[in-house]
């Protein structure tokens, strides 16, 4: 099976646009039989995280992008983030390694 993985600088707190983007690519990889992964910013709220369920959207939140004095850093998402920590998601979201 064909996967997709989408890293996403994104905290699903609202049902928002780019929320509804997610779950209808999801629906549209559901139906041609491609797995879609995401790596997201933080978990997402329960109405986004059942509808992205519903969907067969898999996601994985990766955490700790917060600046020594506590102030949250959103870039870090993409200059921090582990090459090893990012396979081990990519793993646990079905993407097969190759």
């Amino acid at each position: 099976m064909e996967a997709i993985m989408m890293v996403c600088n994104l905290v699903p707190k609202k049902f928002g646009g780019f929320e509804t983007f997610l779950v209808e690519l999801g629906r549209s990889c559901r139906g041609r039989g491609i797995r879609l992964g995401l790596m997201l910013a933080g978990e997402p709220i329960p109405s986004v995280a059942q509808t992205f369920q519903e969907m067969g959207v898999r996601w994985i939140a990766a955490t700790g992008w917060m600046e020594p004095n506590g102030k949250e850093r959103r870039s870090v998402f993409s200059t921090r983030v582990p090459e090893v920590q990012l396979l081990g998601c990519l793993g646990r979201c079905g993407v097969p390694l190759l």
